[in-house]
């Protein structure tokens, strides 16, 4: 795996006091976790437990955004009228027997695919800004709500370009129907650490999409069912915090109600959001701390004391054998150092 130069500037990550030796778990550190090799399990279960350690700060990141997608959904929902009306046909027999979708339909399945492009560049900055949050709680200091947008200001371009470079990976198979079943998985899991690449090392767009898929390659199968879970178990609690305004919008959606529809699809958005993606988000920020601590010794970073984030934290690696003197050949050299690294 590639090094990035030693001594770059971290901005807050570095020049923070508070930052340079996170507290281990005890009595010193209020999250209690340690960096560790996680399990599935392990990983679920320490994301509910940071759910729950910095449950206002989330509350107050995710609705930030999760108010405007919300917005962005149900308005879309209105303007293309019977696109996204469930009992259009059972209103309008007749709509049934045309000859294929008419230019309406075809406009408004294509601003549906439009709809999820915008939203996941939209959403790329809130994971990036929870990212950060989580990974300062992980390492042993509560953040607030503020510090977090603060602490990421600078990073904002890049997670809106690594949602607009991710997004249309992720979505390019929608050229070719079939390869979607291919690009979106490999994707998502390839550039799953980019957002919390970006908010804890402030590395560049770059380092970050190819230090992701260095982290992620080595686990890829493991990672991908990790993702698939949290993603799963996302959007169960999503739906269930949303369901009520979800029933209130099929119900005013077959008495033709727009107006309270939009507040009841609004609602549902809002809600399913404020759960769905802050599990999503932390779920890839512990495969990113799980995959540093596996193939990097951030554990053992952390021991030494050389704890701030980022790969260029690290020391050189040891220099090779030095080289025989004499003649014939000579004798092997010593080996390297076998030091912690």
């Amino acid at each position: 795996m590639a090094q990035y130069p030693r001594g770059r500037s971290m901005s807050g990550w570095q020049e923070d006091p508070n930052w340079s030796r996170p507290s281990p778990a005890g009595p010193g550190n209020p999250s209690g976790f340690t960096p560790t090799a996680m399990t599935i399990a392990d990983i679920l279960d320490l994301t509910f437990k940071l759910i729950k350690a910095n449950w206002k700060a989330l509350g107050i990141v995710t609705l930030a955004f999760a108010v405007p997608v919300a917005v962005l959904e149900a308005t879309s929902v209105a303007l293309f009228g019977t696109a996204g009306d469930p009992f259009a046909d059972l209103r309008n027999p007749g709509r049934g027997t045309d000859n294929g979708p008419n230019g309406f339909e075809l406009a408004g399945a294509l601003g549906a695919v439009g709809l999820v492009y915008v939203t996941s560049i939209f959403v790329a900055p809130l994971k990036g800004i929870i990212a950060r949050l989580v990974a300062s709680s992980y390492l042993g200091r509560q953040m607030t709500a503020s510090e977090a947008f603060a602490g990421t200001r600078k990073m904002f371009l890049p997670m809106i370009g690594a949602g607009i470079v991710i997004g249309f990976a992720k979505f390019g198979g929608l050229i070719l129907i079939c390869l979607i079943f291919i690009t979106y998985p490999l994707f998502a899991v390839a550039f799953s650490a980019v957002l919390p690449i970006l908010a804890v090392e402030e590395a560049s767009l770059g380092d970050a999409l190819r230090r992701s898929w260095a982290l992620m390659k080595p686990r890829f199968w493991t990672y991908m069912l990790t993702l698939v879970i949290g993603f799963v178990v996302g959007e169960f609690a999503g739906f269930v915090v949303g369901i009520i305004p979800s029933i209130a919008g099929l119900v005013f959606a077959w008495f033709d109600l727009g107006a309270l529809r939009w507040v009841a699809d609004f609602l549902a958005s809002a809600s399913s959001n404020l759960i769905s993606i802050p599990i999503s988000a932390i779920v890839a920020t512990l495969i990113y701390f799980d995959a540093r601590v596996r193939y990097e010794g951030f554990d053992i970073q952390m021991m030494a004391g050389n704890t701030a984030p980022g790969p260029q934290q690290y020391p050189p690696p040891p220099p090779p054998p030095p080289p025989t003197h004499g003649g014939g050949g000579g004798e092997p050299g010593p080996p390297p150092h076998a030091g912690p690294f």
